[in-house]
């Protein structure tokens, strides 16, 4: 856990908004050790002062099996993903953690030079409580 104090302790010093979001599914079967966890990463949250947000009910009502890849391999498919992607754009867009900007278009960058081009668009973190803007490829409504 000290490096997440280290990460939260960087942010801090340079005016960067932090938030650890904490994956739980339905089917952890380790319950009591994800409890545990996530009790301490809340603990570090508090001493730190950034917010922790368990994802785990975020699932309720979902079938599981109709987010992840197959019964053996409970890694999340395109739709866990997208559950994932909406929750964490909602919380930071209501903690007002990022700037909401009008979206851009969503053509699928091609080539290993639109890669470039876009990454060039990226924002430099320089502090000051400065927002930055990590949704610029989406259309979030």
């Amino acid at each position: 856990m000290d490096a997440l104090a280290a990460i939260a302790t960087f942010c801090r010093e340079r005016g960067m908004n932090f938030v650890t979001f904490v994956y739980r599914s339905k089917r952890e079967m380790l319950e009591g050790f994800s409890s545990a966890l996530l009790a301490e990463i809340r603990t570090i949250g508090q001493n730190y002062s950034f917010p922790v947000v368990d994802v785990g009910p975020w699932w309720n009502g979902v079938d599981m099996r109709s987010v992840t890849n197959s019964t053996i391999d409970s890694h999340l498919n395109n739709r866990g993903h997208e559950i994932l992607a909406a929750g964490i754009a909602d919380f930071l867009m209501k903690h007002d953690l990022v700037d909401k900007i009008a979206p851009i278009s969503r053509k699928p960058l091609e080539t290993t030079e639109s890669v470039r081009a876009a990454a060039s668009t990226t924002p430099v973190l320089t502090g000051e409580r400065e927002r930055t803007t990590i949704f610029r490829h989406l259309d979030w409504r």
